[in-house]
């Protein structure tokens, strides 16, 4: 309890939660990962509850999700000389499975972005 008599809330902690992840590397220039983070459900902050269901605001529990996400890395040979490889081009994967969660803090109907796919160049200017 809170100083003022009511329960202290630990929103958007899951009851139960689960992460792993793996990196395969087969050479130094070459790499491969892959994670997945599950969420149990979880409760938000009481407040939104009026906001979102003002005719029955009770504080109920949001649905479990998953995360899984995949990044494959290159390491350029032919940029940056004297054995360096500075540049890496990756192409990742985020939020393979399309979970659709609703997040409660950017309004009703603010579900977070699906399934995203893109590329990557980075340079690492400090050698």
């Amino acid at each position: 309890m809170d100083p003022s008599g009511r329960a202290i809330e630990f929103t958007y902690a899951p009851h139960n939660k689960v992460n792993a992840g793996v990196t395969y590397s087969p050479e130094p220039a070459l790499r491969a990962t892959f994670d997945l983070s599950w969420k149990d459900k979880y409760l938000a902050p009481a407040f939104w509850y009026t906001i979102a269901f003002p005719a029955n605001p009770v504080q109920r529990y949001l649905p479990g999700y998953a995360y899984a996400n995949a990044q494959l890395s290159y390491s350029v040979p032919w940029v940056g000389g004297q054995g360096r490889r500075p540049l890496t081009l990756s192409f990742k994967g985020r939020n393979l499975l399309n979970e659709r969660v609703y997040e409660t803090l950017s309004g009703l109907g603010g579900e977070t972005a699906g399934r995203t796919l893109y590329l990557d160049a980075q340079y690492d200017f400090a050698h």
